[in-house]
């Protein structure tokens, strides 16, 4: 999907995918006792279960797009291009790549794979290892591969068909040919299957020819015809019944009595185009299709009771169905609320999807001028009862379990579709062009070109060809107000703002502001841009309605000053659509050079370019802001890009505003003094207070250090248990009487030993730091907020001269401090510890800066009064501060926390 990559978006799954002219594969899944099916969209392929058709499983990309795919237990064999491709639960895990030409064909027999290319060169190869085991060419005028079929009973023997209407029967074991039968038409065999007869297979011929055929006689048991054209898929019945079901390149289905040899039943143009893949369950009455127009349907075979026997003459009627779109058969997409998508197509459809759950996305049908379930209005043929392509799409869910709550204007047609999202329905009403628009246009086809509906979810707001516009109740369908724009131009784009004030509508020449009003609407201004307009959309959270010219240019506009504020160049193709972040900091820009722009709406800028295999049609970005979903021309359904911005680091560098990738260069060359990760951060910025990173309550508890001390004080002291020693010693004498004393000196000797250790040993760290002339300021902070609030008590406390300290050290630890509050850095740990500092030494602090001078680094001195005096110059300079920061935001706060707010 990507042909550069992106530094914002990246693709993480495809709505509404669900299979191709890829015929369908079905398997028994044995570790989880179900039968799944197995369809290939483009380069994934995707499993799903049978019963109620939810997808279980996505396959990772494959290099190309899948040509053919084979399903058995938990293998899958894929051909893409020249190459077959094994996957294991999803993941590729190899491949074989003994092909020299593309694969159109692969089939799994037991422990071996075998595939065929466009060149009928069959190649047979282990599917675990991919060992080659025998390759043959069967290319030749006279026969050539169109479809393979593996004969019930016949071990390492498999049913070529060819495109002059001969197959064979050959041995894969030895490459040998064991017989080749002449077939019952000129025309090319188009598919086969095995029936539940031995040794009876059915052939489905292009010119609509179906034989079953008896292989070990080599004869012709029965034949039909249908006479709609070419036998795409055949498929005999694997439960008691004795039928054929056959498919049409028209979308026909037609059943096949096997017992009475006739037709009992005919489906004709079955919705979702060519079928192309059709199987029935084994024992049970569910037949699988698939189309290439991405329909997905099974399918129940009633049985009619008749006498006492079960006669199944009946229709299928579908059990479960997953209905898409063909490729590049949607037109529009818009996120409905923050977790579903609707989809609108080419053919006048509509498609609610779900990125969260494949559960929750419907296909709400066609749009039509007849109402209900009503299907045909009488005396109109069929292509003039159904709305051609959609042309404008509006949605909101704010009314949406009341009425209708989307609306759909479509091409050459004034009627604008109303649909019930909530019900997964077509809507009540159809709004029609005013008489007068219609009697005035003289026989001109009027357009509905644009739609809007009202924050409120009430009003619609229908844009015409004509130059009228149109406000409408969407409850009633009832026409409250009607504007004439323009006498000789159409409609190109309608909004109204949040608060129902402003209605903003476009023509080419410029943009019209009124007064939104549901009965009068005055006109409050206008406003002509640089270059004529093509479409408008307006982001409902601020100010902003962008407007796309037909110069390749994205133009902003205030429609509350009505000035233009931004304008975003540098696109070298018509721009299709666009979208506003949730955000409103970002627009994202599609182009029909299949290009997809993010510009930085504050400074201007272009921030992402990436280009895509075709170029995407619609685009939107979700109201939580987190993925972007877009339709493209070339591609099924509809692709969701999640946006990696919001869990991970993304250099947003603005780039040149002309700036479009290559394959080898993902963005421009920038000088190297300028990348982000060559800067370093300063320490602090000049004129900002900075609090430390610690917990709050641990400077918190270091002020109150020693109220905690005395609460957690022990009522009595600790007793020490009398340990005995191994060998008790007793007292000479006629009693008994134990010895204790001597194990009571030991104890005394080993306390007393234990004492002059710790006093011989230098156990300030602080004290050491601090006489370190290499030790900076910083080291010394960032050691005391390492270590909890007791330790820093007892850090601080063993500065005196008792412990290993003096002047010189409490002195340093005061010039220290008065830098950090100098530097205004990690201001709430510091001043918790000049609060201890001064508990602790403030008596010998205040001796000593009256008679002591203290010689600092460099051979200057200073007296300890001048210290503190600084210290409290500092303090007096920091804290007027943040005392202003704490009364401005209890202000706030309680501002807010007031009722009348």
């Amino acid at each position: 999907m990507l042909l550069t990559p992106s530094r914002i978006f990246e693709p993480v799954q495809t709505l509404a995918s669900y299979c191709s002219q890829v015929p369908v594969e079905v398997r028994y899944d044995s570790t989880y006792d179900r039968i799944n099916l197995v369809t290939a969209v483009e380069a994934h392929f995707n499993v799903f279960a049978l019963n109620k058709l939810n997808r279980i499983q996505v396959s990772e990309q494959f290099p190309s797009s899948i040509n053919c795919v084979a399903a058995k237990d938990y293998i899958v064999l894929a051909g893409c291009g020249s190459n077959v491709y094994s996957s294991v639960r999803g993941k590729i895990v190899g491949k074989y790549e003994g092909h020299e030409r593309d694969v159109v064909g692969v089939k799994i027999l037991g422990d071996w794979g075998l595939s065929w290319d466009v060149g009928s060169n069959v190649h047979v190869f282990d599917k675990v290892d991919f060992r080659p085991h025998i390759s043959l060419s069967l290319g030749s005028p006279e026969f050539s591969i169109s479809c393979c079929v593996h004969p019930r009973g016949y071990m390492n023997k498999v049913l070529f068909g060819s495109h002059t209407g001969s197959y064979q029967l050959w041995n894969m074991r030895t490459g040998r040919l064991v017989y080749t039968f002449q077939g019952q038409c000129d025309s090319a065999v188009t598919c086969m299957d095995q029936s539940e007869a031995e040794d009876v297979v059915g052939v489905g011929y292009y010119s609509g020819v179906i034989a079953v055929v008896d292989l070990k006689m080599d004869k012709l048991i029965m034949q039909f015809r249908q006479t709609w054209g070419k036998v795409t898929a055949l498929s005999f019945r694997k439960d008691s019944s004795p039928q054929l079901v056959t498919a049409s390149q028209e979308g026909n289905l037609a059943i096949w009595d096997l017992e009475s040899q006739s037709l009992v039943a005919v489906m004709k143009e079955v919705p979702g185009g060519p079928i192309t893949g059709l199987h029935f369950v084994a024992s049970q009455p569910l037949l699988v299709t698939s189309s290439a127009e991405n329909v997905l349907r099974v399918w129940i075979m009633d049985a009619a009771v008749d006498g006492g026997k079960a006669a199944s003459t009946a229709e299928p009627r579908v059990l479960y169905q997953r209905f898409g779109q063909g490729k590049g058969a949607i037109c529009r997409v818009r996120f409905y609320g923050p977790e579903l998508v609707l989809a609108a197509g080419h053919n006048g459809s509509l498609m609610k999807l779900s990125p969260a759950n494949i559960r929750l996305s419907h296909y709400l049908g066609k749009a039509r001028l007849s109402k209900g379930k009503k299907k045909v209005i009488s005396g109109l043929l069929d292509e003039h009862v159904y709305l051609t392509r959609v042309a404008a799409i509006s949605a909101n869910p704010a009314r949406q379990s009341d009425f209708d709550s989307c609306v759909t204007c479509h091409h050459n047609s004034d009627v604008a579709v109303t649909w019930d999202i909530e019900h997964n329905t077509l809507g009540k009403h159809r709004i029609p062009a005013a008489e007068e628009d219609i009697l005035k246009s003289g026989g001109i086809q009027i357009q509905a070109t644009c739609c809007d509906i009202s924050s409120c979810g009430t009003f619609v707001i229908i844009g015409y060809s004509c130059g009228t516009v149109q406000v409408a109740n969407i409850q009633s369908a009832d026409v409250r107000c009607r504007l004439r724009i323009s006498e000789d131009e159409s409609l190109v784009g309608v909004a109204v703002d949040a608060l129902n004030s402003v209605l903003v509508t476009a023509i080419p020449s410029k943009l019209v502001f009124w007064n939104f009003h549901v009965r009068t609407g005055k006109k409050i201004g206008e406003l002509k841009l640089s270059e004529d307009i093509s479409s408008i959309r307006m982001n409902r959270e601020n100010c902003l309605l962008a407007a796309i010219l037909i110069d390749f240019t994205v133009e902003l506009v205030d429609y509350e000053s009505r000035n233009s504020v931004r304008q975003f160049t540098g696109h070298k193709a018509p721009i299709v659509d666009l979208a506003f972040s949730a955000d409103s900091r970002w627009l994202v820009t599609s182009c029909m050079d299949s290009c997809i722009r993010v510009w930085h709406i504050p400074t201007g800028s272009l921030i992402d370019c990436f280009i895509t295999s075709s170029p995407a049609t619609s685009i939107d970005i979700s109201p939580s802001g987190d993925s972007l979903v877009a339709a493209f021309t070339n591609s099924v359904g509809v692709t969701v890009f999640s946006n990696t911005s919001l869990f991970k680091l993304v250099n947003l560098t603005p780039l040149p505003a002309n700036f479009k990738p290559s394959t080898g260069n993902t963005q421009p060359a920038r000088d190297d003094s300028t990348d982000d990760s060559s800067y370093e951060s300063p320490a602090q910025i000049e004129g900002l207070l900075t609090l430390s990173k610690e917990d709050p309550s641990k400077w918190v508890n270091l002020i109150k250090f020693d109220v905690i001390k005395q609460r957690n004080k022990p009522k009595q002291p600790p007793k020490t248990p009398s340990l005995a020693p191994f060998f008790i010693p007793t007292i000479p004498g006629l009693e008994l009487q134990l010895d204790t004393e001597k194990a009571k000196e030991e104890m005394r000797r080993q306390r007393e030993e234990q004492e002059r250790n710790l006093i011989s040993e230098d156990i300030s760290i602080l004290c050491k730091m601090l006489r370190n002339k290499d030790c900076t300021a910083h080291d010394v902070v960032s050691f005391l907020m390492s270590k909890s609030s007791a330790a820093v008590d007892f850090e601080l406390l063993s500065l005196s001269e008792e412990e290993g300290g003096g002047a010189d050290v409490i002195g340093r630890m005061l010039s220290i401090l008065c830098q950090c509050l100098e530097d205004q850095t990690d201001l709430d740990f510091v001043h918790a510890v000049v609060s201890v500092l001064l508990r602790h030494h403030g008596e010998f602090i205040t001796e000593s800066g009256l008679v002591e001078s203290i010689e600092e680094d460099g051979g200057s001195s200073s007296c300890m009064a001048e210290k503190l005096k600084s210290l409290q110059h500092n303090h007096e300079q920091t804290w007027p501060k943040l005392c202003k920061l704490f009364q401005q935001n209890i202000a706030v706060a309680s501002f807010f926390k007031s009722p009348a707010v």
